[in-house]
């Protein structure tokens, strides 16, 4: 299959078009802040970085949620750093300008000789957009924005996971550094052409005619149907797998029937099974670098039973604390780990493209082949004027 909407190399490779995005897209985008239990109590808070804004979220006296963006109104200092509890309020370090939970400017010191005439109530904190679904939080710089508009189109199919039961054990999390185009990397989330040949001996298939992605406006779903036909979340040889290691299944999950793979518009993966769940996050820098940030709850590891830690995966740089290609001890096809499998073809696929050599091939029919690919290229058109470049 070929389309006009196909890319060209310039849209992964050009720092204009990459600009587009990150100001059309992922500054206008909802984005997984995080989920309920990181804000245990009152006066818990975090604070996070995302397409170059600062968020600030806090859990009130009543114990509900509130989100700002993490910047003083009077010189747009940040105002908090990383996570804890707060003793009190929320006081600025540069000028000690003074914000209760609530985001109401409280203090200005020298009020009375610096802002004679200074309205408080005119300078409280700037409020973000703020959505919860199943425990995770997600996150929109316009506190207007609506986001059961957003998540309306999947609602018929959502996973019935729930990361803050006391069934579930949330692993370290993971930040993936991967020297690509972010594009690249969502392309192959979404190509199903991919699975049984990359993933030959990590996943096992499906085949194109066995999987299928569904279109729900700009968000994907994603279903393996090898076997019996139906639709399930994880390709038959995993499943059988599993069933002959007898591993254990998320009680609350077991009667459910969900998609394997959830892909939210623009940049945000959700991939429930029956016996973990997890929520990755692409966090683009530029052109050619992207952090693909990984949350994962399991009942036993994703990695054979037992609970890991950082140090036990390959590739780990503990003085940047993200997994990085270039401390890999052995070859991504040996890992025996389908994510270290599309972070490896990732950073191939950007390296190919600079060569002059390259155009843009077919796409493989069917849902199940690299339509999605294409669906997600018509969502980001109708998101972004790109310029021609054919």
């Amino acid at each position: 299959m070929t389309l006009d909407i196909a890319p060209s190399k310039e849209t992964y490779l050009s720092k204009s078009i990459f600009n587009l995005e990150f100001e059309n897209l992922f500054q206008k985008s909802w984005f997984f802040a995080g989920v309920t239990s990181d804000l245990p109590e009152a006066g818990s808070y975090k604070t996070l970085h995302y397409a170059g804004y600062s968020y600030l979220l806090i859990k009130d006296r009543n114990g509900n949620l509130r989100a700002f963006h993490n910047l003083c109104r009077h010189r747009g200092v940040e105002l908090l750093e990383g996570d804890g509890k707060l003793e009190k309020h929320i006081t600025c370090p540069y000028h000690r300008w003074t914000y209760s939970e609530e985001g109401r400017l409280i203090a200005v010191p020298s009020q009375k000789t610096c802002f004679a005439d200074l309205d408080k109530n005119s300078w409280n904190l700037k409020n973000a957009g703020l959505g919860i679904l199943n425990s995770l939080i997600f996150l929109h710089p316009d506190p207007d924005a609506c986001f059961e508009n957003w998540i309306a189109p999947v609602k018929d199919f959502l996973w019935p996971h729930d990361p803050t039961s006391s069934e579930l054990k949330e692993q370290p999390e993971l930040i993936y550094e991967m020297q690509c185009n972010w594009k690249i990397f969502a392309e192959n989330a979404l190509d199903g052409y991919h699975l049984s040949h990359l993933h030959a001996e990590t996943l096992g298939g499906p085949r194109p005619e066995e999987n299928e992605w569904i279109r729900c406006q700009d968000h994907l779903i994603w279903y393996a149907r090898d076997g019996d036909g139906d639709r399930h979340s994880l390709p038959l040889p995993v499943r059988d797998s599993l069933e002959r290691r007898r591993a254990s299944k998320i009680a609350h999950v077991k009667k459910h029937v969900f998609g394997g793979v959830y892909f939210l518009f623009p940049a945000t993966l959700i991939v429930p099974t029956p016996y973990n769940f997890s929520v990755s996050q692409l966090l683009p820098s530029d052109e050619g670098s992207t952090d693909l940030l990984v949350r994962n709850w399991s009942l036993n590891s994703w990695f054979g039973g037992e609970d890991y830690s950082l140090k036990d995966i390959d590739g780990y740089d503990p003085e940047t604390g993200k997994i990085r290609s270039v401390k890999w001890s052995r070859p991504a096809l040996k890992s025996n780990d389908f994510q270290t499998e599309d972070v490896w073809i990732a950073e191939k696929r950007h390296k190919g493209l600079r060569s002059p050599a390259y155009e843009t091939g077919p796409f493989a029919d069917g849902s199940g082949g690299e339509e999605a690919v294409l669906w997600l290229y018509s969502a980001l058109r109708r998101q972004i004027d790109y310029p021609d470049q054919r």
